[in-house]
């Protein structure tokens, strides 16, 4: 932390000199009476007559103060009770001896028994010569007896320079400043001030880029919690949260502090970001309701990027938002020291303080299960559990429940909150004892971390029942352990078999990391409960089982069974083998056997596969992804009929089972033939519903689709090509794997909005549309003029009942002008156009709007603009002057500078727009800089008409720069106003 023009400053003091609070006993008695020539109430002090003190007073060099009340007979020396020394005697620390008769000019030093030279007054005698006394500073004193200057305050407390007496400490809200205590908000410097708003990252806006500081530095932070305001758009204000992003290791523990500088509570919070930033994984609020000040350490979990928000106490735990200018605050940022965890005993309660964030290490063997039970962690706090590997590798985080004030006992659960996990991989697992937030004093934390009692090994293919009335009586759990062998296929199946009705058990699948991979409720009544798992590679699983109800001597009886089937591989589809061929592959002998295979397909294809039957009977295929969740049934041909699969396959891993659904048991035994095939296909790739998210294709192209709606909400398929040269593009969707669908299809440049309520082209981005041109209901776009860029291509079904597969073609044919020939405008494809130039091809490098031959019906010519390049940089910014209106065009990863000059201090306005001349639609963004180019004062998007941007700020006179691009790869015209 940095201090304007001020150093704080530590002040250490030392005990008073005994010599300079030996004469408190005197040297001729208690009763004030003058042993050395000093008038009476008064005695000698290291050569000075000093006011005499009472038993439970001393000297302290200047005063007399309050000190020990020491028994008859003793006196105070250096805050101790020591004898009385006669008249004839002085106090050398450890007992009264004999002080020698001083001659006439000379006076006893009652701390070396001497008998010195009598100085005048303002010397004192250095042991050798009478010497001046020196002048100390504030909150010191000389003392004779060592030659210097010392403190005058005990050790904890400090000299005041306005009160000239000794404090604790300062009050709250102020600092030591150079021995004078001030409001903080007068010394505080700040490293990096809050961006311009809206700075929240959550509500989309740009957050301040924050380094940690090395262990032991500070970095202090400045802002105002603004007023509020409707940042998301919803007619609702939204409170201010000031944000700053920055990268931090796993390990690293910050505190942070937060002052306010105004009447609110100053509160800080700190979130971690997944992959998808929308999911903020990682929460951990610094607040404190009964202080405008807020302290905590946070404890980094995992490598990764981590936003830091302040706002003020009320707006996250309050509903109405609040803010304003008066409303400022520091924080300051310390990485301090993470020390070594704690060696934590297995099966011993861990008690200790939230608010030291203890971090607890436990040892076992790898893979086995342990139960973390929180006892408690306070009423009003929030408790959470980061959870580490030995080897820093986080694992996961378990959180707690606000208790509010209760017992913390979930459904299913005795005791506190429980968790169980395995061990770490090697061998130790780290608990850090965090809290999300407090809303009081409290947050003393217990809990504890032992291995599960309850954990029994499952054989596969062995039906267990289990029948004990006491299942849950005690641990509240039975888990199976199941160890699986990579290549098989295994099927869980669980009954409840009680009979009594409230018995309700509760089954669980989980993977080696405990992780839940599906969940079912079972009545005593109800069918079994079953599911699939395919084991790609040897693994560990574990099935748990308790009751929601806990009902004591309720009848758990159920049957667990786990049954296996080995997978054949049938190898690779690609397109070197691109066909498989199995003889022969049963046999089935009853009802309910079944086959299990597996291939890898490489890339999106069309696979035919065919399972064929050697007799008459009724064979069922169906194909699963690796998750063993069903994609397609194929039953339908009869019986001692081949059933065939048929369809575009995306690259991947697939399973397929087969199995006679109408045998009944002791027929003979079948065995069936497989035969699949594999065909290249380009193909939809998802998600692509977007402009964003489209899908790139090249000229000619020929792909399969499948637009699959939802109940209330359209399946819509986005494609992109580039042109580089101007042709007709003709785009068609047709029947493809069976499909019927009615499609709509539409031609968009860069920048559209889907007109979703009109089917029709309504907007000037739109500028091809059919919907039953192809064949039946499918849709055909033929030959649209297009120039050189980017385009758009949109299928959509025109209603939501209407789902399935399409094919889609486009395709583009170069445009040849033949002397007297018409075709069709590129300004209005309503407008026909005479070439007169025979052989003559479209060319925008000689003309953008028309013929190339410039004696042809369409006036030739590029569009004339006012914007000179090269301005893409500072230094080659078009200067502009107020009031300013002009156009530009933005080309292929351009960027366009421009720079004014403000005259004065003022509101100024800067907008672009549509430009007549071309009126495609540019996506434009805007930013404004400051006179150094570098430092960004204001950015917008969209807040103009339409896709264009709009900025209004008030600015100070001097330079400043505009910089204009455009979003994504769009290129095209806009104009520009800057207005004051």
């Amino acid at each position: 932390m940095r201090i304007k023009g001020l150093k704080l400053s530590i002040m250490f003091v030392v005990v008073i000199a005994l010599g300079a609070a030996a004469g408190a006993c005197g040297s001729d008695g208690n009763d004030g009476s003058d042993g050395n020539e000093c008038a009476p109430g008064t005695v000698e002090v290291d050569g000075q007559c000093v006011p005499f003190c009472s038993g439970t007073e001393y000297w302290n060099g200047s005063e007399c103060v309050a000190g020990l009340a020491c028994a008859p007979g003793t006196v105070e020396v250096g805050g101790q009770c020591v004898p009385f020394c006669s008249d004839t005697e002085y106090w050398n620390g450890t007992d009264c001896v004999s002080a020698p008769a001083c001659a006439a000019g000379t006076v006893l030093n009652a701390t070396t028994g001497e008998c010195e030279p009598a100085c005048a007054d303002g010397t004192y005698w250095t042991g050798t010569a009478c010497a001046d006394l020196p002048t100390c500073g504030d909150g010191t004193e000389f003392n004779v007896a060592t030659s210097e200057c010392e403190a005058l305050c005990a050790p904890g407390t400090f000299w005041d320079t306005t009160t000239e007496t000794c404090l604790d400490a300062c009050g709250e809200g102020t600092v030591l400043s150079d021995g004078v205590c001030l409001p903080w908000i007068d010394v505080v410097e700040s490293d990096s001030v809050e961006p311009a708003e809206n700075n929240d990252a959550m509500m989309g806006g740009m957050p301040g880029m924050l380094t940690v500081p090395a262990i032991d530095v500070s970095t202090v932070l400045e802002g105002i919690i603004d007023s509020p305001t409707d940042l998301d758009g919803d007619g609702h204000d939204d409170a201010d949260y000031d944000t700053w992003y920055f990268s931090a290791t796993q390990g690293t523990r910050l505190r942070i502090e937060g002052w306010a500088d105004g009447v609110f509570n100053v509160a800080t919070l700190l979130i971690g970001a997944s992959e998808d930033e929308s999911n903020w994984w990682y929460q951990r609020y610094g607040l404190n309701p009964d202080s405008p000040e807020s302290e905590r350490d946070f404890v980094i979990p995992m490598d990764g990027e981590y936003l830091l928000a302040v706002t003020d106490f009320s707006n996250l735990t309050g509903d109405i938002p609040v803010g304003g200018p008066e409303m400022g605050y520091f924080v300051n940022i310390t990485q301090v020291l993470n020390p070594d965890p704690i060696a934590g005993t297995a099966g011993t309660p861990q008690t200790g303080s939230a608010f030291d964030i203890d971090q607890v290490t436990y040892t076992g063997t790898a893979g086995e299960l342990w139960d973390v039970t929180i006892d408690s962690w306070g009423a009003d706090t929030y408790g959470i559990m980061a959870v580490h590997k030995a080897s820093g590798d986080f694992m996961q985080q378990l959180e707690g429940v606000d208790c509010s004030g209760s017992a913390c006992q979930p459904e299913g659960l005795t005791g506190g909150l429980k968790f169980t996990m395995p061990m770490a991989d090697d061998g130790g697992i780290v608990f850090t004892a965090d809290y999300k937030y407090r809303s009081g004093s409290g947050g003393d934390y217990g809990f504890t971390v032992q291995p599960n009692p309850n954990v029994e090994v499952l054989d596969v293919d062995v039906s267990i029942a289990v029948h004990n009335e006491d299942l849950l009586s005690s641990e509240g759990e039975i888990i199976y352990q199941i160890d699986v062998v990579g290549g098989n296929l295994y099927r869980i199946a669980f009954e409840n078999l009680g009979t009594d009705v409230t018995a309700s058990l509760y089954a669980t699948l989980h993977d080696f990391d405990f992780n839940i991979l599906r969940d079912a409720d079972t009545e005593y009544d109800e069918a079994p409960w079953e599911f699939n798992i395919y084991a790609e590679v040897d693994a560990r699983y574990y099935i748990r089982v308790i009751d929601r109800h806990q009902e004591a001597g309720s009848d758990y009886t159920y049957d667990l069974r786990v049954s296996s089937w080995i997978v054949e591989n049938l190898g690779t589809l690609d397109a070197i083998n691109t066909s498989i061929t199995r003889a022969g592959a049963g046999p089935v002998a009853a009802a309910g056997d079944e086959f299990w295979f597996v291939s890898t397909v490489d890339q999106a294809a069309e696979i035919t596969g065919t399972f064929t039957p050697t007799a008459i009977w009724n064979l069922d295929f169906e194909i699963y992804n690796t998750d063993v969740q069903r994609i397609d049934l194929f039953a339908s041909e009869g019986d001692g009929e081949a059933e065939t699969l048929r369809g575009i396959s995306a690259a991947g891993t697939y399973l397929f089972r087969a199995y006679e659904s109408g045998m009944d048991a002791g027929d003979a035994t079948y065995t069936f033939d497989i035969d699949f095939t594999y065909e290249e296909v380009r193909q939809e790739v998802e998600p692509n519903g977007s402009e964003a998210d489209a899908q790139e294709i090249v000229l000619d192209y020929n792909g399969v689709g499948e637009l699959a709606n939802l109940d209330s909400e359209f399946d819509e398929d986005y494609y992109s090509f580039t042109l580089t040269a101007d042709v007709a593009v003709t785009a068609e969707t047709y029947p493809e794997l069976g499909g019927s669908v009615d499609t709509m299809l539409w031609i968009y440049a860069p920048g559209f909005t889907p007109a979703d309520d009109n089917p029709f082209c309504d907007t000037a981005e739109c500028l091809a549309y059919n919907d039953d041109g192809g064949e039946g209901l499918f849709s055909l776009i033929d030959g649209v003029l297009l120039t050189a860029g980017t385009y758009y291509l949109r299928v959509r079904t025109f209603a939501l009942g209407s789902n399935g597969y399409y094919g889609l073609r486009v395709s583009a044919t170069e445009v040849i002008c033949n002397s007297g020939e018409t075709r069709c405008s590129t300004v209005d494809v309503n407008i026909l156009e005479t070439c007169n130039a025979g052989g003559t091809a479209w060319d925008e490098s000689t003309c953008l709007h028309g013929c190339d031959d410039s004696s042809g019906t369409a006036v030739c010519g590029s569009t004339p603009v006012d914007e000179t390049e090269p301005n893409d940089d500072l230094a080659n910014a078009d200067v502009i002057s107020f009031p300013y209106f002009g156009s530009g065009q933005i080309t292929l990863n351009d960027m366009d500078y421009y720079m004014f000059t403000l005259p004065s201090d003022g509101i100024v306005v800067i907008e672009t727009d549509v430009f007549a001349d071309d009126p495609v639609i540019v996506d434009t963004r805007l930013r404004l800089y400051a006179s150094d180019g570098t430092t960004q004062l204001e950015y917008d998007d969209d807040d103009g008409n339409g896709r264009y941007s709009y900025i209004e700020i008030s600015l100070t006179a001097g330079d400043y720069y505009v910089f204009i691009n455009a979003w994504s790869s769009q290129v095209g015209f806009y104009t520009l106003s800057v207005s004051f």
